[in-house]
């Protein structure tokens, strides 16, 4: 399992001024990370509850500054690595690459340097093996993005959708791909055509 290296590092703006900022979440409970296999985005998804009480998330990708994306969230100042770039992750090509990666492998999400993550998630898909290339995205807000995603070689559409209101009630089907929590509760969907 791939492990996503928390440092104690000082952000400015922080993560809580981030969410107040850009996400209807209110209380921040934890997150829960990806793992890009070049090393050089972060991939994560806060997870909290709004004014009303509603378990939601925010997905989240961090890059140094001189990688930073076209439609960059706002910039971040890190103690440890410097300035960096904040996009939503719906932005950002390789944090769909990697989210759709684990989806599709049934992989699960990535353990914490510093701990077990809060949230622990996995993937509903049955390919293991599976290899996620290239992701163009055409089109994206804070929550959905579509495109072309290259799977086994072989060139996909793909809309991928974070939940905006997480609820226990609710399981994926069987044959939906999903990135889940326990109770195969789903906090991402995905979609994946010819």
């Amino acid at each position: 399992m791939a492990e996503a290296i928390i440092h104690d590092a000082s952000l400015s703006p922080t993560k809580d001024e981030i969410l107040a900022e850009h996400s209807p979440i209110v209380e921040r409970l934890g997150s829960y990370r990806a793992v890009d296999r070049d090393n050089e985005v972060g991939i994560e998804v806060l997870v909290g509850t709004d004014s009303h009480g509603t378990l939601t998330q925010c997905g989240l990708t961090y890059r140094d500054k001189s990688i930073a994306l076209d439609d960059e969230l706002l910039p971040l100042s890190h103690s440890v690595l410097g300035d960096r770039s904040v996009s939503h992750l719906t932005a950002d090509p390789v944090g769909v690459r990697e989210v759709i990666a684990l989806i599709l492998a049934g992989g699960r999400g990535a353990d914490f340097s510093i701990g077990a993550p809060i949230f622990e998630v996995h993937g509903t898909g049955q390919t293991p093996d599976v290899v996620v290339g290239d992701v163009e995205i055409d089109e994206h807000n804070e929550h959905t993005c579509f495109g072309t995603v290259t799977v086994d070689g072989e060139e996909h559409r793909f809309q991928l959708r974070l939940q905006q209101e997480i609820k226990d009630q609710h399981s994926a089907d069987a044959d939906e791909l999903a990135l889940v929590k326990d109770g195969d509760v789903p906090l991402i969907k995905l979609e994946v055509w010819k």
